[in-house]
């Protein structure tokens, strides 16, 4: 590999264990740290219907010196108002009761976990630490355990959070908030319904492409997000029709991770940013939301000549290795992006989720002006005529 002349910065911090039935691990794990008060957020849905946990958080109870427990039962991602009730589970004044959060669930779990940890220990409202907040204390150590393949949330320490006045996701992103330990578990992910895998599978996939083709990116995060964009495209179309299958399940997984590994070392792209407004405006799922846009900004990309997406053919199963000619590689990939999202039955319009003419124009001043940044990072750059263009046609179709 020749590592590119021009200086950047490559940062993973994060320790995994993997393995089938490795959760039930979890308490040697929290003595092993040395932690004795141990706060949970875990999803009420993997709470209730992944069997083992309620018997392992019970076990925890008789081993550790205090257990608090949050069951996240919000349908969308949390609020700023939402964690400023959450905390008061956690502390008492400004006195954490607990040593460490363990988040259990999907992103939003797990968000809530990271942006919990600390509250514990810097005590203004939470939205006095959107964005990135500096001079903060040190948050309570986090351990996550995803119950989806997809936001790779389990790895960094962003955590995506909704001002509920504005509609914009600004987070809470804290470098000193990276999570300690990431159990992936196939077994956790496999009771996952086929609508999450499928929402949290094109998460996955939109930070591969993205990440692969962004502006920021080097050889280096080009190679985690080629792996993940293999291991996804090939895996998740399967998948659907094998649900309990912790093969499947075991590559999903280390997709979502090492796309989110490419992600947090580039940058993401129009897909991931369209997706934030139609994700709070309309309350489609994350991953829905961004994949309604992904095949058709590849197709953009593509036909406005950038043709990098060669580089991804020979990780197709069904690629030839005859075909040699970058054009022609490229608009194959760009057919299986759009085969994937068609298999997975990802709406080729926005009128599925409610949005109407009169609401173009929120949408083009969003793409134009507040998500401006993110499609800068995008290989081509849209005029605006492009971007109205796109609109247009994913909203009157």
């Amino acid at each position: 590999m020749l590592i590119e002349k021009a200086p950047f910065e490559f940062v993973l911090k994060n320790k995994v264990r993997f393995g089938p039935g490795i959760v039930k691990e979890l308490p040697s794990i929290l003595q092993e740290f040395g932690f004795e008060r141990i706060g949970y957020v875990i999803d009420k849905n993997v709470y209730e219907h992944f069997e083992p946990l309620p018997k392992l958080v019970k076990d925890l109870e008789n081993k550790f010196q205090k257990i608090v427990i949050h069951l996240y039962s919000q349908k969308f991602e949390p609020t700023y108002e939402f964690l400023d009730v959450v905390k008061n589970e956690f502390k008492q004044g400004n006195q954490p009761l607990v040593d460490c959060i363990v988040g259990i669930g999907g992103g939003s779990s797990m968000d809530t976990a990271k942006v919990v940890a600390l509250l514990c220990t810097n005590h203004g409202p939470a939205i006095t630490y959107r964005g990135f907040p500096k001079n903060l204390n040190n948050p309570l150590p986090v351990i996550t355990i995803p119950s989806t393949a997809g936001t790779g949330s389990e790895l960094v320490y962003y955590a995506s959070i909704i001002d509920s006045d504005t509609k914009v996701k600004m987070g809470v992103n804290d470098p000193n908030n990276y999570p300690i330990l990431a159990l992936l578990d196939p077994e956790v992910v496999a009771i996952a319904p086929k609508s999450v895998a499928i929402s949290s599978g094109c998460d996955a996939l939109i930070h591969a492409l993205e990440s692969f083709v962004s502006i920021k990116s080097n050889e280096v995060t080009r190679i985690f997000s080629k792996q993940a964009f293999g291991l996804i495209i090939n895996t998740l179309p399967k998948l659907v029709n094998d649900m309990r299958n912790l093969e499947h399940w075991s590559k999903m997984q280390w997709g979502a991770y090492l796309a989110m590994v490419g992600l947090s070392n580039a940058s993401s792209g129009p897909s991931g940013a369209l997706s934030y407004y139609l994700g709070c405006h309309f309350n489609v799922p994350h991953g829905i939301a961004g994949a309604v846009f992904i095949g058709k900004i590849t197709r953009i990309n593509h036909e406005l000549e950038y043709y990098d997406y060669s580089d991804l053919y020979s990780l197709l199963e069904a690629h030839n290795p005859l075909i040699t000619d970058k054009r022609e590689r490229s608009e194959l990939v760009v057919n299986a992006v759009e085969s994937f999202l068609e298999v997975l039955e990802i709406p080729g319009n926005l009128s599925d989720f409610g949005v109407t003419k009169k609401d173009y124009p929120g949408f083009f001043k969003y793409a134009t002006e507040d998500a401006k940044k993110a499609f800068d990072f995008n290989p081509v750059q849209y005029s605006k005529e492009v971007i109205s263009q796109l609109l247009q046609n994913l909203i009157f179709s």
